[in-house]
């Protein structure tokens, strides 16, 4: 879409997921031509760096999971920025709330059947108390594009 200046919006607890995700960013956005990407972990830091001149503020945000995406929103709202138009906002999980936003968030999703399958696999071997667990391969991801880009 044309972004110059993005950032990865997260929290700053840390949990495996969160840091994998995050250096998954990193290393997606390290070959494309972005001037600027930030990681931001608190929502003090981020609305600092959205106060910014319109030429020295991020102009994309992708968080964390979609409920960090909508504090994003908030934010926005508070700021006066308009999204799409000021700020574009991807989020992660697609979860249900993600359409009923307003506006509709981007975010990326899997095939949730897969995702559920999946989870209560690795709970009930988790309960089961087995001591070698296989975790499964990467499960395919889409972007389910809406009206915050």
């Amino acid at each position: 879409l044309g972004h110059r200046n993005i950032l990865y919006y997260t929290q700053s607890f840390r949990s495996k997921i969160m840091i994998e995700r995050q250096e998954g960013f990193l290393q997606a956005v390290a070959g494309l031509s972005f001037e600027q990407t930030t990681v931001i972990e608190t929502a003090t830091e981020l609305q600092t760096v959205l106060q910014r001149p319109v030429g020295e503020r991020a102009t994309g945000v992708v968080a964390f999971n979609d409920q960090i995406a909508f504090e994003v929103l908030d934010i926005a709202r508070a700021l006066s920025l308009r999204v799409p138009e000021d700020l574009s906002l991807v989020g992660f999980d697609n979860n249900i709330y993600a359409k009923l936003a307003r506006p509709s968030l981007t975010t990326i999703g899997g095939p949730l059947e897969v995702l559920t399958d999946t989870s209560v696999r690795l709970l009930l071997s988790l309960c089961r108390g087995e001591k070698e667990i296989t975790l499964p391969p990467a499960l395919p991801m889409q972007l389910v594009l809406r009206q915050s880009t």
